[in-house]
């Protein structure tokens, strides 16, 4: 069976290709982080009870007293008759890994794992360092190879910084939150572009107002408090060319990596909005902020633009990889900027 790649919106709602229909087993997910990992557990305990585990406590004779002497392949009391989700399956002990495998490599038909009720769950960024400096990496690689002549494998894609819309949409729908436009604009405004921003403060959000009605502007204001994200204010600053003083506002705000990434990102789409402003054209109703974007259009070239987009690229991959050199870059372009 083909590895499969997802938006997380078209698999997480229920009503995508995989869980609108029973799983197959064995199963394999490789999710973008815990809180994305949460929506595919919930997605699959909507089917059926489950079960976890956690990699690292899966022991070799466990699984061979499961396996060893049976006609059929059965998982299904390794779970208590549920199906049985493997969580950090990066974290599963060679053995164990070596073990599953070469039964897999014995039995590639769903119809010799069809009373099994295995689903595992692998962390995207953890699986790629695993892969890069791990001894594991060559063995989870080998059985992954084995259930992909099989079975299913399904990866959900990280969003594309453009697409914070769908994924705002994605995760109010799980708290069962529904916005109004002007709501829901101001909401996106006010908090980082990231899965922990967006789960925190739609979860904490919910907590006030738990009843299932059209959130309005006044209660989204009441719940920011009035307070705008930080990077809108750098936004403006940069856009207006004030370039030291937006890396120095950077630089003495002691960002951490998660937030300089979720600010790179930000600023990637916004310095794209910039450099091509013809999306005001099917705007009847610009907001203060599509305004503002035709003020910065006459300030920039494109390949200035251009040359700020991928630094602000480099630093999103930077900060998500927590590189040590990523506080440098931003130094380096500070004192850069005051020779502008």
């Amino acid at each position: 069976m083909p590895f499969n790649s997802w938006n997380p919106w078209d698999v997480l709602l229920g009503s995508g290709p995989i869980f609108s229909k029973d799983l197959s087993y064995p199963t394999t997910f490789i999710h973008i982080d815990a809180f994305y990992q949460k929506f595919l557990i919930d997605e699959v305990k909507e089917k059926t009870a489950v079960d976890i585990v956690y990699g690292d406590d899966i022991e070799l004779g466990w699984v061979e007293e499961k396996l060893g002497g049976l006609s059929l392949f059965s998982f299904g009391d390794l779970g208590g008759g549920k199906p049985l989700l493997v969580l950090e399956s990066e974290k599963l002990k060679p053995e164990v890994i070596d073990y599953i495998t070469n039964f897999a490599r014995e039995n590639q038909s769903l119809e010799a794992w069809s009373s099994s009720s295995l689903v595992f769950f692998f962390d995207q960024e953890v699986l790629k360092k695993t892969f890069q400096k791990s001894k594991n990496g060559k063995a989870i690689k080998e059985l992954m190879d084995e259930f992909e002549k099989f079975s299913s494998i399904h990866q959900i894609k990280e969003p594309k910084f453009w697409e914070n819309r769908k994924t705002f949409d994605l995760f109010a729908k799980k708290f069962s939150l529904v916005f109004n436009p002007e709501a829901q604009s101001y909401f996106m405004e006010a908090i980082e572009n990231s899965s922990f921003a967006l789960f925190d403060n739609l979860s904490r959000f919910k907590g006030l107002y738990p009843e299932n009605k059209i959130i309005q502007l006044g209660q989204v204001k009441a719940f920011i408090n009035d307070k705008k994200i930080d990077q809108f204010v750098l936004a403006k600053t940069f856009s207006l060319k004030n370039l030291d003083e937006f890396f120095k506002m950077v630089l003495d705000s002691s960002l951490e990596p998660d937030s300089i990434r979720a600010l790179s990102s930000f600023m990637q789409g916004h310095l794209l909005k910039i450099m091509d402003t013809s999306y005001l054209k099917n705007k009847t109703r610009p907001s203060k902020y599509d305004e503002e974007i035709l003020v910065y259009s006459s300030l920039w070239n494109k390949n200035q633009l251009q040359e700020w987009i991928s630094f602000f690229s480099d630093m999103e991959i930077l900060a998500k990889q927590k590189s040590d050199f990523l506080k440098e870059k931003f130094r380096e372009a500070y004192l850069a900027s005051l020779n502008l």
